[in-house]
């Protein structure tokens, strides 16, 4: 079995998309599968995705015919995955060594449905790494990680954790069971498959390992023009 499937939207993403894709390919995990969609890029991204499916057979690429967007992409990468669990990866981050086999780990100990991580904040601008409260979920306190709770228990901690997917691992099989999907708005589709998926859990952790170095400061990101979509 696949233990971990990595699903990464990619869209225009030639500037950062080798170093996202040599972190996830160059974990100590290796029986993992890479699952890129490319969103319709007009750059060099299908090139590069090309590159590393002929290099690596863990890696595959669907191609959506015209721009759906982050989530509907992440549900085509999610219906075709084989994990046991899954991570929903964007194409501007990258993975800190080894982190995904720790998470893993701490995954299966505790037969989570879900595991929530720490990830740095990387500017883009400055190239300064920090770690801010919200993405490094220091409102968690220190006697609560390693243990699994429901929400229910923990109702006052949810709105103070960070919502992006790239946030953790899922378990697939709970995603599939219950039916937990990404919805097809143009950004903030994290908010509602968010709250969806730690309500419908039974096992929820947190891990104390640095998954993810988020990219932020980015001219092009979508979060900077969501004030612009209604719908959002």
């Amino acid at each position: 079995m696949v233990s971990v499937s990595v699903i990464i939207p990619v869209y225009n993403a030639e500037k950062y998309l080798r170093q996202c894709m040599d972190s996830v390919l160059g974990q100590s995990l290796k029986d993992i599968e890479v699952i890129c969609i490319d969103d319709g890029s007009t750059d060099k991204s299908p090139s590069i995705l090309n590159e590393y499916v002929r290099r690596n057979p863990r890696v595959t690429v669907l191609r959506n015919k015209e721009t759906i967007y982050a989530g509907h992409s992440r549900n085509r990468g999610l219906e075709m995955a084989k994990g046991e669990y899954v991570l929903f990866m964007d194409s501007d981050d990258w993975l800190m060594p080894d982190a995904l086999e720790q998470v893993y780990k701490e995954a299966k100990h505790l037969k989570a449905d879900i595991v929530r991580s720490r990830a740095l904040d990387f500017n883009n601008k400055t190239g300064h790494t920090s770690r801010t409260t919200h993405n490094s979920i220091k409102k968690v306190p220190f006697f609560m990680f390693g243990r699994s709770f429901r929400a229910r228990d923990i109702y006052w901690l949810l709105p103070k954790l960070n919502v992006a997917p790239w946030g953790g691992i899922f378990r697939r099989e709970f995603l599939i069971e219950n039916h937990i999907r990404f919805n097809n708005l143009i950004c903030v589709n994290d908010r509602s498959f968010f709250w969806e998926s730690v309500l419908k859990a039974e096992r929820i952790t947190f891990s104390k390992v640095w998954l993810v170095k988020y990219r932020t400061n980015l001219a092009d990101s979508l979060i900077g023009s969501r004030i612009k979509h209604f719908d959002c």
